[in-house]
């Protein structure tokens, strides 16, 4: 049977799996996240999942060198460490919290 602290670390680790999943994903479509759509809702949600992924996209711009010429694919990795990390200590202080 399953401890109470190592579901507590699954727990952990899956929500920060989830958050850097959707981070990656979302850094590599950004240009289509970027673009507006027309409709004033939709273009504000749009904004603010963007600004999420300026730290990837900062950290791409340093490997690469150029901030006018970099790579998505180097920003993806960023975003998921980044979002990984905050999703898993997050989560900890959240059960710390509640407790």
């Amino acid at each position: 049977m399953e401890s109470e602290v190592e579901s507590g670390r699954r727990r952990a680790v899956l929500v920060g799996a989830l958050l850097a999943v959707a981070s990656a994903v979302g850094t590599l479509f950004f240009a289509k996240l970027a673009n507006p759509s027309g409709h004033p809702l939709l273009d504000a949600l749009k904004r603010f999942v963007t600004v999420f992924l300026v730290p990837g996209l900062v950290g791409a711009m340093a490997i690469g060198g150029n901030v006018h010429a970099f790579s998505f694919w180097a920003a993806a990795p960023i975003n998921a460490a980044i979002y990984f990390a905050v999703g898993w200590f997050g989560y900890r202080l959240f059960v710390r919290s509640k407790a």
